[in-house]
């Protein structure tokens, strides 16, 4: 039994994956200097001990949440979430504010141990979100699976399962 990470969320989202001996965990905290904000933490278990957690950068919307990790055929981490592609207006009403959710994505580099700047994988005025990765697959790609809902519909009924290929020998 061991702490790993103490006062977090009591919605903590966490994902987990494993590349041999290194563990990456991803999870929701809240952001240190707005934490009405939140953002996705990652922690890194090398075969010996955890590191410090710290905030994959570009992860950080007033509504940050859902992440996803897993290591590709290279020993690289792809870390995924939904979260706000900008700030819907003051009295928007439901459907619009989905309308602003979307998936963004990050890379830790084994090389390197940093992340990428991340960016939007989705930019479509649609609810993205449930982002879901798996794998590695036989030649070391990811796939990604998330819900996809038109903001002007239910958003109860009428989804699409869309689904990406994270190209590992790409990067």
């Amino acid at each position: 039994d061991v702490t790993l990470v103490e006062n977090v969320f009591p919605e903590t989202e966490i994902s987990m994956s494993a590349w041999g001996s290194t563990l990456m965990m991803v999870y929701v905290r809240p952001q240190a200097d707005s934490p009405e904000f939140t953002e996705i933490a990652w922690t890194r278990f090398d075969g010996g001990a955890w590191s410090a957690p710290e905030p994959i950068p570009a992860s950080n919307s007033s509504s940050t949440g859902t992440p996803s990790v897993a290591f590709d055929g290279q020993g690289n981490a792809l870390t995924v979430w939904r979260q706000f592609r900008s700030e819907p207006a003051a009295g928007a009403t439901v459907s619009e504010i989905a309308g602003f959710v979307e998936i963004g994505w990050s890379l830790w580099n084994s090389g390197t141990g940093r992340w990428n700047s991340g960016r939007l994988l989705t930019d479509n005025r649609a609810f993205d979100g449930d982002p879901e990765l798996c794998g590695p697959l036989p030649n070391g790609d990811l796939l990604l699976v998330w819900r996809e809902q038109a903001a002007e519909n239910n958003l109860l009924v009428g989804g699409t399962l869309k689904s990406w290929r994270w190209d590992a020998a790409a990067g």
